[in-house]
């Protein structure tokens, strides 16, 4: 009877003992994962921009959908041709909290005609952490104070340019990297009436005429730019300069993500895919 006493005393002993390693292994794996997340919440993350497409259309604004989704897509083709890295949410995502806006270097709207005021506070606090606003052809009021702009009346490209195409003039001493000239697809445009004192003018629309002065279309300050103008696919590379210039002045570590990083990324040079080769 004692001998099996102890037999059994000693396998519960055992048991006991395993079930505290395993509970103790378990308790130093939730630990390492806990101290993961906080690193990883606490180290940045790689420098990106965020572009928001437009989902919320506003009182009557169905008809203009098809113009929100080109403008859209023209941003993202651009940014993807350049290689520049980028994340994509929508009006919607942003106003439900679902995107942390303080992470992304800039915000690029390239169409959003009805801001939420959630999504608007949410874009307002990013704005005051540093984070640089792209802004294409409307906004709210809130914001075009803060890019010191007064845009004037959205009319169709169509209607002033037959080609169907915006021609820019640029000035690549206010803003390097610019082409001087810049002709892009775009659906609507919307000249600057009034440019505030801390505000740079950095694009022109070319009017064709001497005796008129050309009207203001893109504008640098502070918090970012305002681009006057809804782009449209079918000019990746012209897009994609103008955006090239804009971000590295605005968020250069976006710009530097793509440069290249040794003799690797170097190339094709003569018959070798790389300087490294």
């Amino acid at each position: 009877m004692r001998r099996s006493i102890r037999l059994f005393s000693w396998r519960g002993l055992q048991r006991a003992q395993r079930a505290n390693f395993r509970v103790g292994a378990l308790l130093t794996l939730l630990m390492g994962l806990a101290l993961c997340a906080e690193v990883a919440a606490q180290t940045p993350s790689r420098p990106h921009v965020l572009v928001v497409k437009g989902t919320e259309l506003g009182p009557d604004g169905q008809a203009y959908a098809g113009d929100v989704n080109d403008a859209y897509a023209a941003v993202v083709e651009a940014l993807g041709a350049l290689g520049l890295p980028y994340r994509t949410t929508t009006d919607g995502e942003v106003a439900h909290g679902l995107e942390d806006l303080t992470r992304p270097a800039a915000i690029l709207l390239p169409y959003n005609r009805a801001l939420t005021p959630a999504e608007l506070n949410l874009l307002t606090q990013a704005t005051h952490k540093g984070v640089r606003l792209v802004v294409f052809l409307t906004t709210a009021d809130s914001l075009t104070q803060a890019l010191g702009v007064q845009p004037g009346e959205a009319v169709r490209v169509s209607a002033t340019a037959p080609t169907g195409t915006l021609s820019l003039r640029g000035d690549p001493t206010k803003l390097p990297g610019m082409p001087a000239s810049l002709v892009l697809g775009a659906s609507f445009c919307r000249p600057l009436t009034g440019v505030g004192t801390e505000t740079e003018a950095v694009a022109w629309l070319e009017s064709g005429s001497k005796e008129q002065a050309p009207e203001i279309a893109g504008t640098l300050n502070g918090v970012g730019a305002y681009l006057g103008f809804a782009p449209a696919p079918g000019h990746k590379a012209e897009l994609g300069a103008l955006l090239w210039a804009v971000l590295g002045k605005l968020a250069p570590g976006v710009v530097s993500e793509t440069l290249p990083r040794g003799p690797q990324d170097i190339g094709p040079v003569g018959r070798y895919a790389s300087l490294l080769e």
